[in-house]
C-alpha cells in the first residue's frame, strides 16, 4: 500500500517551491534587458580585462580594481556564449539571483515567514536589483558574505565540519573578490569574539586548549587564523609610527600600497610570523579540519590570484597589494562624501528595508539578544548593520555600490521582524499583509525605475561615472566608420567605455591627443575644450556636435552643514527629491567627435 506523503512534507516542498518562484522572479528581473543600460566606467574597465583574458591576452592582478575573481567569471562566461554587452553583466544578474535564496537555510533562525520575507526584500531591492544588473564585484562579495553567515550559522547549530569548509570556500572566494571582504570579515570576527571572550580567556589560562571550545569561539579561531596573513598589511596604517614604508603612498617611488626599502623586509617578517602563528593555532584547535579548510580557502585564493598560476606576481600583489593599495587611497579621500551620504541613500532607495530593520531594533532590542540559540541571529544582523554603517561611514571612499553592504543586513532583520509581525495578536494577519503590500507597492516603483529607465532622466543618485545614452547614440556612426577600414583615436579622458565598445576593432586606440594627434583620415573623440588646439595640430577637421560621456549625480546636498539642517533645506530638497525626483540635471564629462576632412 502506498504510504501518503505527511503534512510537514507537503508544507515543506510548499515552502521551497515559493523560493523557488522567488529565484525565478528575481532571475527574470535580472537578466531582462541586462544590456540596457550604457556601460559605467567602471564596468567597461571590468568587462574589457575579462574579454583580453578570455581571447588569450591574459590578466594581471591590479589592486586598483579589486580581485581577480570578477574577471576570471566574466572570461568563463565570454569562453562559452561570447562576449558582448550582455554576457558581460550575465555573472552578476545570476549570482545576484541565487542570493535571494539563501535565506532559505536561515529559515529556522529567522523563521520560515522571516526568511521568505528576507528573500523578496532582497529581490526586489533596488540597490540589489540595480547591481545585480552591474559588471563590478560588490553583487559577489554580498553573496559570499551570506554564505559564510550560512555556514556559521549552520556550524553554530549542527557542529558539522562541512559548515566550516563552507566557510572556508566563502572565504576564499570573497577575498578574491573585493577588499570590502576585509571590512565584513572584521565585523564577524569581532560579534564572535564579544560572545566568546570569555571561553577564549580560559582557554588560553589553560594552556592554549582550544581543542574543547564551544562553535562560536571555535569559529573565531577558525576564521581568523585563516585570515591571519592577508590581515597583516593592515599594519601599514601605523607606518608613520614604526617609521618604515609598509604601504606605499608615492607613485613616483613605486607602485602604490607595496613596501618599500626596510618596509619590505618589515613585511616579510610579519608574514611569516603570521603564518606559523595561524599554523600553531589551528594546530592547538583541531588540526585536521583547520588544514582541509586552509587547503579550501587557498586553493580558491591562490589560483585565482596567479590567473591559474601564469601570474606569480598575482600572490604578493594579492596578499599585500590589495589592503596596501586601499590604505593609501583611504588616506587620500578620493572619492568623498559628507556623514550623511548612506543616510541620504537609504532613506532614498531603501526604506523599506530600513523602515523594517529599524522596527526590529525596536522590537528585539529589550529581549536577550545574545541568549537566542545556538546562534544569536538577531543580536548578530543588529551587530552587523550597525558595524557595516559605522564601518563605511568612516572609510574614505563612500560610493553607491557600496550601499549594498549596508542594506544586506538590514534586509535580514526586516525579514525576521516580517516573520514575527505575522504573528502578533496586535493586529489582524489580513491587516498586517495589507500594511506590508502598501509598503511594498511604495518600494518597488523606485526599483523598476532606477533599473530599466530608458533615458537619462529621472536623474537618479544612484549614478556615478555611467556612461551617458549620448555616447551610445554616437556609436553606431563610430563603428561603422571602423567596419568602413577608417581609424578612431579616443583621448585618454574619454577611453572608457569606447574601449569596451570598440575592442574588436584593430583600428582603434586612445592616448593624450594634445600630445600624439591622429594620424592624417583618422577620427578623434576628444574631450569638450581640446577641439581648437586639435584643430590646428588637424588642418581641416570638422567637429560634431559634443555629447555626454559618463553622468554623475549633481551632488548639491555637500554642502549642507548644521545651520542647513537647521533652516530645513535638506528635509525639504529630500521630501522634492523622494516623491518626485527633482534635482538639477547631470554633472558629466563633455566629449566630441572630430570628423576628418573627405578626401
Amino acid at each position: 500500500m502506498k504510504e501518503r506523503a505527511s503534512p510537514s512534507t507537503g508544507l515543506r516542498s510548499w515552502y521551497a517551491a515559493l523560493f523557488l518562484l522567488l529565484l525565478l522572479v528575481a532571475g527574470g528581473m535580472r537578466l531582462w534587458q541586462l544590456d540596457l543600460r550604457p556601460y559605467h566606467y567602471d564596468e567597461s574597465l571590468h568587462a574589457f580585462y575579462s574579454w583580453q583574458l578570455a581571447t588569450g591576452k591574459g590578466y594581471q592582478h591590479d589592486p586598483m580594481t579589486h580581485g581577480p575573481f570578477q574577471f576570471e567569471a566574466s572570461a568563463a562566461v565570454f569562453k562559452l556564449a561570447g562576449d558582448s554587452d550582455y554576457t558581460a553583466r550575465v555573472p552578476a544578474a545570476v549570482l545576484g539571483s541565487l542570493l535571494v535564496v539563501l535565506p532559505y537555510f536561515l529559515r529556522r533562525e529567522l523563521g520560515r515567514w522571516g526568511a521568505l520575507a528576507a528573500g523578496g526584500l532582497l529581490a526586489f531591492s533596488p540597490i540589489f536589483l540595480y547591481i545585480s544588473r552591474f559588471a563590478r564585484a560588490d553583487i559577489y562579495l554580498a553573496l559570499w558574505a551570506l554564505v559564510l553567515v550560512v555556514a556559521m550559522v549552520g556550524y553554530a547549530r549542527e557542529q558539522k565540519s562541512g559548515y566550516l569548509y563552507l566557510a572556508a570556500a566563502s572565504l576564499g572566494l570573497a577575498y578574491a573578490t573585493k577588499e570590502v571582504a576585509y571590512m565584513l570579515v572584521v565585523i564577524f570576527l569581532a560579534f564572535l569574539l564579544l560572545l566568546g571572550a570569555r571561553e577564549l580567556g580560559r582557554a588560553v589560562r589553560d594552556g592554549f586548549r582550544f581543542a574543547s571550545l564551544s562553535p562560536l569561539p571555535s569559529l573565531f579561531l577558525f576564521i581568523l587564523s585563516l585570515s591571519l596573513p592577508l590581515f597583516v598589511p593592515g599594519i601599514g596604517l601605523f607606518q608613520g609610527v614604526l617609521g618604515v614604508t609598509l604601504a606605499n603612498a608615492d607613485n613616483s617611488a613605486g607602485p602604490e600600497g607595496i613596501p618599500l626599502g626596510v618596509g619590505l623586509y618589515v613585511a616579510i617578517v610579519l608574514l611569516t610570523l603570521s603564518v606559523v602563528t595561524g599554523i600553531w593555532i589551528g594546530t592547538r584547535w583541531r588540526p585536521r579540519q583547520w588544514l582541509v579548510g586552509f587547503t579550501i580557502m587557498y586553493g580558491l585564493y591562490v589560483p585565482m590570484y596567479t590567473t591559474f598560476f601564469t601570474n606569480p606576481r598575482g600572490l604578493p600583489t594579492g596578499v599585500w597589494g590589495s589592503v596596501g593599495y586601499w590604505l593609501v587611497q583611504h588616506g587620500k579621500g578620493r572619492i568623498e562624501q559628507p556623514f550623511f551620504y548612506y543616510p541620504l541613500l537609504l532613506t532614498t532607495y531603501e526604506f523599506l528595508a530600513l523602515l523594517l530593520a529599524a522596527g526590529a531594533a525596536v522590537y528585539y532590542v529589550r529581549r536577550r539578544l545574545f541568549k537566542e540559540g545556538p546562534f544569536p541571529i538577531t543580536g548578530f544582523l543588529l551587530f552587523w548593520a550597525v558595524g557595516a554603517f559605522m564601518l563605511f561611514s568612516y572609510a574614505g571612499e563612500k560610493t553607491p555600490w557600496l550601499l549594498l553592504h549596508l542594506v544586506l543586513p538590514l534586509a535580514l532583520l526586516g525579514g525576521k521582524f516580517v516573520g514575527q509581525w505575522m504573528h502578533w495578536r496586535l493586529l489582524p494577519r489580513v491587516v498586517s499583509l495589507i500594511v506590508l503590500v502598501g509598503l511594498v507597492a511604495l518600494s518597488l516603483p523606485v526599483a523598476l525605475q532606477v533599473s530599466y529607465t530608458t533615458d537619462d532622466d529621472p536623474v537618479q543618485a544612484l549614478v556615478y561615472a555611467q556612461g551617458s545614452f549620448e555616447l551610445t547614440g554616437h556609436r553606431t556612426d563610430v563603428v561603422d566608420w571602423l567596419e568602413r577600414g577608417g581609424q578612431v583615436w579616443a583621448d585618454a579622458g574619454v577611453a572608457w567605455p569606447w574601449a569596451w565598445y570598440l575592442r574588436n576593432y584593430s583600428g582603434f586606440r586612445y592616448t593624450y591627443l594634445y600630445e600624439y594627434p591622429p594620424p592624417e583620415g583618422a577620427l578623434a573623440i576628444a574631450l569638450e575644450g581640446q577641439e581648437a588646439e586639435l584643430q590646428q595640430k588637424l588642418p581641416g577637421y570638422a567637429p560634431g556636435e559634443g555629447y555626454r560621456n559618463l553622468l554623475w549625480f549633481p551632488e548639491n546636498y555637500r554642502g549642507w552643514g548644521p545651520r542647513s539642517f537647521l533652516t530645513g533645506e535638506p528635509w525639504r530638497w529630500w521630501a522634492k527629491y523622494v516623491l518626485f525626483r527633482e534635482s538639477v540635471a547631470y554633472l558629466s564629462s563633455a566629449s566630441v567627435i572630430l570628423w576628418p576632412p573627405i578626401r
